[in-house]
């Protein structure tokens, strides 16, 4: 009996081992693969982006427009910075969304570990007794050696726990960068995106029946 349990907690200890090694890869694989999606998303709207406005070659239109202050480069100025905004806000959010799953990943590895050794402990008390009413006094001394290794690394599991108020700021902080984007810039954003299109439909009715743009004087706070 006392053989068995010996083998029963050293398989225990080794299919910990394998298993946590496991999880982190398959953890650290998912959290590429995230990475992955949310930069080639960013990417493909950056390119959309240039593709909409052809900020560069209407900015060379406008360098010798008559009209100051002129619409057309007020509403490209404009989208140009709402764009490199809403990036700069969503990459900053992407930054704490990766920082916060991280520590959620370190937490829940953190609760299974624990979880793990407290099986473990309990096993090794329940060896300990075994070896006791045996009189494998030798055992029983080197299985309390054990036990109070596996008690400290409880105790500083305990100790590492994640703090509830550092969770609700990083869930806080993400939060308000989805409202900024959502709630703010992307409404203004959808907004100057309708004006430059409408702008530019204009423009196209103004070539086909003068061969020539007719920039607008803004007159009136967009």
């Amino acid at each position: 009996m006392p053989l068995a349990e010996m083998m029963i907690l050293r398989n225990l200890m080794d299919n910990r081992k394998h298993k946590l090694q496991e999880e982190q890869a398959q953890q650290y694989l998912e959290g590429v693969r995230q990475e992955e999606n949310a930069r080639a998303n960013m990417d493909q709207m950056h390119i959309k982006f240039e593709i909409l406005t052809e900020l560069c070659e209407d900015f060379k239109k406008c360098e010798n427009c008559r009209y100051l202050p002129c619409i057309d480069r007020k509403v490209m100025i404009e989208l140009r910075n709402l764009f490199y905004d809403i990036e700069k806000h969503y990459f900053n959010m992407l930054d704490i969304g990766e920082s916060f799953l991280e520590c959620l990943d370190k937490e829940q590895e953190r609760i299974k570990l624990l979880e793990t050794e407290t099986k473990i402990q309990n096993n090794t008390e329940e060896l300990i007794e075994l070896y006791k009413n045996q009189g494998l006094t030798d055992n029983v001394y080197l299985s309390q050696q054990d036990l109070q290794s596996i008690k400290k690394q409880i105790k500083n599991l305990e100790k590492s726990k994640w703090r509830l108020e550092e969770m609700n700021k990083a869930i806080s902080e993400i939060q308000k960068e989805i409202d900024y984007i959502n709630k703010d810039a992307r409404p203004k954003f959808i907004r100057y995106c309708k004006i430059y299109i409408d702008m530019k439909k204009e423009h196209a009715r103004e070539l086909r029946k003068t061969e020539n743009i007719q920039y607008n004087k803004m007159n009136e706070k967009l």
